[in-house]
């Protein structure tokens, strides 16, 4: 297998790229999360300090501290930084040997899980480093066959023949989990369904690619500003429907008022924020 780009080798590059594409926003999203529960609750000025000083030096990715305020959503975002910091050591690792890559990142995520017995706050554990590490690498995977590899049509055949026995794989965890107690089913079926949605980006990617289709199916267009509408989201949508004033005025069309709002914040962060420091990673 070759597993070459030659981007993953240049890490202050990796580094510039990747943290101008997530971080930027990641504080916007901060902030504007801290504005909004501000209205609402008026905490302490250092309350606020103190939880942007966990969140913005990522430290909630490894422990269960400071959730932020109003947009908790986020600290999959704030994991995400963490994971591309420790990508370029991963990937040599990745790189030698896949299987017991593999292996070591199964064990972590199961460990992880464990720690439901110490009575830890059941959303960090879901969504810290320990966790998310194994669905990103499983995406990583797909990623490196079907945009770098040089054996992308070979893999993508067997990606075809294996849709058959992953889905039968998953209506069985259907058939266990709702026939018997079965304690931590969820853990098993993210884990499939991290496959089978990998299987199936690369299936859409591979037939663009030999149909000429990109523009009918865009799937390269597809994340343009879902990042901005993902870090943004929950505070707009929180505080509409947490204004008294709001609910008395538009009670009727709050729906809309959440859409065009959600909307209208998504683009102006996408052009004023989001792009500005997608053309300063390129140059």
């Amino acid at each position: 297998m070759q597993y070459v780009n030659a981007e993953f080798f240049d890490i202050n590059l990796f580094f510039k790229r990747r943290l101008l594409r997530i971080y930027p926003v990641l504080i916007f999203a901060i902030l504007l999360g801290f504005i909004v529960d501000n209205h609402f609750y008026h905490r302490h000025i250092l309350e606020y300090v103190k939880n942007f000083l966990a969140n913005g030096l990522l430290l909630t990715a490894f422990f269960p501290i400071q959730p932020i305020l109003v947009n908790g959503i986020m600290h999959t975002a704030i994991v995400e930084v963490v994971i591309y910091i420790l990508y370029p050591t991963m990937f040599r690792f990745f790189k030698k040997n896949p299987i017991a890559f593999y292996f070591v990142l199964l064990v972590m995520h199961f460990l992880n899980f464990g720690l439901n017995y110490f009575q830890i706050d059941g959303t960090w554990i879901g969504r810290n480093v320990f966790s998310l590490l194994l669905y990103w690498w499983i995406g990583a995977f797909f990623a490196e066959f079907t945009f770098t590899s040089k054996k992308h049509f070979t893999f993508n055949k067997q990606i075809y023949k294996g849709w058959f026995a992953c889905i039968l794989g998953y209506g069985l965890y259907l058939s266990i989990s709702h026939l018997i107690n079965f304690q931590g089913a969820h853990i098993f079926k993210s884990i499939l369904l991290a496959i089978l949605s990998g299987m199936f980006i690369s299936s859409l990617v591979d037939f663009e690619i030999k149909n000429n289709y990109k523009r009918f199916f865009g799937l390269q267009y597809l994340g343009l500003v879902s990042y901005s509408l993902y870090a943004i989201h929950i505070p707009i949508v929180f505080f509409i429907n947490s204004s008294i004033t709001l609910q008395n005025l538009y009670k009727n069309n709050l729906y809309y008022i959440i859409w065009v709002s959600v909307i209208g914040m998504t683009f102006l962060t996408y052009m004023f924020i989001e792009k500005p420091f997608h053309k300063m990673a390129r140059s």
